[in-house]
């Protein structure tokens, strides 16, 4: 539990062999442990989950989660209640208008300084098979200034196109009220039989990197901040055992 740059986690995952019931286990040496449920119920219509997390070093980083999420036809809805420290309510929408349209919402309460909510409305439009263009609009609160009684208006516009079967492109414009600040980020991703690329870099200065392989279990990842100076690396290693006298093991994308 000592303050190191890096981490170990350990713990079990299970499944039951219909994939409706899922376990997943973990505790790290900083003394960070986790323990999450999910429920398949009413065939895949309804997925019922349970988050514990609990922090030895850091009480503040303690949570309990419930969360419903159900999807049908042409609408997906979610609820949520978190517990960390003040309650936390959310509640989520989409619904299929048309077959190119889509139209959501969410919303989020916090029982923080007499009640606080955020709120975000959004669609997605798709113009063709390889293009599609999204949008949203938020508000929220200034946490940065608590005493600021003016809320903050968020507003994001994104296109990706299909190139190929096995490249993508996109981009994004965020820009918020009353503040007037913005940033633009363009971003790739390329596929391969067994592996992925992607990558972004954006107008603020940060260029973004990972590279995942999903046959070997093997990938990394980096972000260079020109600006700040900050520069972050990371790379994972998953292993698969499978039991004796049944092949080789073929790791799931991760």
């Amino acid at each position: 539990m000592s303050e190191s740059p890096y981490t170990y986690q350990f713990g079990p995952v299970f499944q039951s062999d219909d994939g409706k019931t899922v376990a997943i286990g973990k505790v790290g040496l900083d003394g960070n442990m986790n323990a999450r449920i999910i429920k398949k119920v009413f065939g895949d219509a309804v997925d019922l989950k349970a988050n514990v997390n609990s922090c030895l070093s850091q009480p503040e980083r303690n949570m309990a989660e419930l969360a419903c999420d159900m999807n049908f036809a042409n609408v997906a809805t979610s609820a949520k209640v978190v517990y960390q420290g003040i309650w936390i309510l959310n509640g989520g929408f989409s619904q299929k208008v048309t077959k190119d349209l889509y139209l959501g919402g969410e919303l989020t309460y916090l029982a923080f300084q007499g009640g606080q909510s955020m709120a975000t409305l959004g669609a997605r439009y798709q113009l063709s098979p390889e293009q599609v263009i999204a949008c949203s609009l938020g508000r929220q609160p200034d946490f940065k200034n608590p005493g600021r009684q003016t809320p903050i208006h968020n507003y994001r516009m994104q296109y990706t196109r299909k190139v190929s079967d096995r490249v993508n492109l996109g981009t994004e414009f965020e820009y918020s009220f009353p503040d007037h600040d913005s940033s633009l980020k363009a971003g790739y991703e390329y596929n391969f039989k067994t592996g992925r690329v992607q990558g972004a870099v954006d107008t603020s200065g940060r260029i973004n990197c990972a590279v995942q392989d999903h046959k070997s279990g093997f990938g990394f990842s980096g972000m260079i901040d020109y600006l700040r100076n900050d520069y972050k690396f990371g790379m994972m290693i998953q292993y698969f055992p499978m039991p004796e006298g049944q092949g080789e093991p073929q790791p799931a994308p991760f």
